[in-house]
């Protein structure tokens, strides 16, 4: 099986890739792309497309996202960009290229009063910034509240026995 992991070098991404173990990898980096990793800027269709018509994988993973609230709040526009905007091209190009994807949200969407959650949680953000997830169409909104921890992860995109 071949995976392309999306933003592999962040903490969930180096993560997810541990988890892989023995499956091919491509992860990628934007920043930070020591170890391996592919440079690819997640808010580029030419970026995501050129990266996966060249390794051509059954899965992608997307841990492309900003986590820091005060992010949101302090450059709203860069964040939508790494939150929302790369998370559609990313699902687009897996789509295209009819490779399986997973997307990992935070739990920032959600109040932590109800975990765990599930894929039709109902966000319920804390603060200004994390409602603007809100503003996603219905099949993004769906992809953006699934959480799935990094072994399930590696459980759903493994092979049938």
């Amino acid at each position: 099986m071949q995976a392309v992991i999306f933003g592999a070098s962040g903490l969930l991404g180096r993560s997810v890739v541990r988890a892989f173990g023995d499956m091919t990898v491509t992860g990628t980096g934007f920043s930070r792309t020591a170890g391996g990793l592919v440079r690819v800027d997640a808010t580029s269709a030419d970026d995501i497309e050129d990266l996966l018509g060249r390794v051509r994988p059954d899965a992608v993973v997307n841990c492309v996202g900003e986590r820091r609230p005060e992010v949101w709040a302090g450059t709203p526009a860069q964040a939508r960009d790494r939150n929302v905007d790369a998370a559609r091209l990313i699902a687009e190009g897996a789509s295209r290229c009819g490779a399986r994807l997973l997307h990992i949200s935070s739990d920032y969407v959600f109040d932590g009063k109800a975990a765990p959650y599930r894929p039709d949680s109902l966000p319920n953000p804390l603060n200004a910034a994390m409602a603007r997830r809100k503003q996603l169409d219905p099949t993004m909104a769906l992809l953006e509240t699934a959480c799935c921890g990094v072994l399930e992860a590696r459980r759903c995109l493994r092979p049938a026995d």
